[in-house]
């Protein structure tokens, strides 16, 4: 069997990508129908990037290759901040969970100070 392998030399600055949402239906033998295209009805989510490295060619991902650990240090980075923005809005939400004393009740811890 013969196949060809394509792989790309360069980016485009801008690359339009239309996404289909049809899947092939498979023939039914109990519902006697054939099978056909089908359009998928639910909403369908993407991500916002689209990562061609697979498709490049060994020169083009050696030089992708810099952009990249820069990439994952920056994401690496960004989860920390992310991490520690929650703890600390976890902390303060306990910190405001504390009953607060009114009252009689706030003068007596006062005094016990």
């Amino acid at each position: 069997m013969y196949t060809k392998e394509t792989k790309i030399n360069s980016l485009p600055s801008y690359m339009c990508v239309q996404f289909v949402r049809f899947f092939w239906k498979q023939a039914s033998v109990t519902q006697d129908t054939e099978g056909t295209k089908a359009k998928i009805l639910r909403s369908v989510a993407f991500d916002r990037r689209l990562d061609v490295y697979e498709f490049c060619s060994d020169s083009l991902k050696k030089s992708l290759d810099q952009g990249r650990i820069f990439e994952e240090k920056m994401i690496e980075e960004q989860d920390k901040q992310r991490e520690k923005k929650q703890s600390e809005d976890v902390e303060m939400h306990e910190e405001s969970k504390e009953p607060k004393l009114t009252g009689a009740a706030a003068k007596a811890q006062m005094k016990a100070e």
